[in-house]
C-alpha cells in the first residue's frame, strides 16, 4: 500500500541523499574529515563511529530550539529584517516555514586544533549542500504543499574532551518555506 508524500517525508529523503553525496561518497577516502554515516532521525549505534550525520524535519531540541525568530515574529533590533511574504496571491495561498536541524555528532583522537579543521569542514560541507545543491530545488507533495526554498540560518553545539579526545555536537538549523492553498476546490 503507498502512502502518500508529504513536503517533511520528500525532504528528508531528499537531504539523506544530498548530504551523503556531499560528505561520503564525494570525499576523499583520505580526508579525514569524511562522514561514517548520513542517516534519518536519531543516531544509536552508529554513534560508534568518528562522523554521524542524522538528519530531523523537526528540531531535535524540541519546542525551545525549533523557533526563527526573524522569521517568526518581530525583529529584535533593526538589523534583523523578516522576512515578508505577500498577503494572499490570486486564488489563496498561505505560507509556513518548517525549522529543522542536521545533527553532526564527532568523536575524533586529535588534539583540538586537528578537531577544529574537521568540525569546521564538515559543518562547511554540510550549510553548503543545503545552500547549494538543485536537488534541494523548490518541489511539491501529493497534498498540494509548495517548497519553495530551503536553506540554513543558524548552527549552535558544544564541545568536550581533552587531550587527544575531541567530542563535539553541533546542530545546523535548516528552514524550508512551503506555501499551499487554502481556497476549496483549488488542490
Amino acid at each position: 500500500m503507498a502512502v502518500p508524500q508529504s513536503v517533511e517525508s520528500i525532504l528528508g529523503d531528499k537531504l539523506e541523499d544530498v548530504l551523503t553525496r556531499w560528505c561520503i561518497t564525494d570525499v576523499p577516502d583520505d580526508d579525514i574529515s569524511k562522514a561514517n554515516h548520513v542517516i534519518l532521525g536519531k543516531p544509536t549505534t552508529e554513534l560508534r563511529d568518528a562522523v554521524v550525520i542524522s538528519i530531523h524535519t523537526e528540531h531535535p531540541l524540541g519546542p525551545i530550539a525549533d523557533k526563527d525568530h526573524i522569521v517568526m515574529g518581530t525583529p529584535r533590533s533593526d538589523d534583523e529584517r523578516p522576512f515578508k511574504w505577500p498577503a494572499e496571491t490570486t486564488g489563496g495561498m498561505r505560507s509556513k516555514v518548517i525549522i529543522g536541524a542536521i545533527q553532526v555528532n564527532i568523536r575524533e583522537m586529535f588534539a583540538y586544533e586537528t578537531a577544529k579543521a574537521i568540525n569546521g569542514a564538515v559543518a562547511s560541507r554540510i550549510e553548503a549542500a543545503i545552500n547549494q545543491d538543485a536537488v534541494l530545488d523548490a518541489f511539491n507533495d501529493d497534498f498540494g504543499n509548495f517548497m519553495s526554498r530551503i536553506e540554513t540560518f543558524q548552527a549552535s553545539g558544544y564541545q568536550a574532551g581533552g587531550g587527544n579526545v575531541s567530542i563535539n555536537i553541533r546542530w545546523i538549523d535548516w528552514r524550508a518555506f512551503v506555501h499551499s492553498t487554502n481556497c476549496r476546490g483549488q488542490q
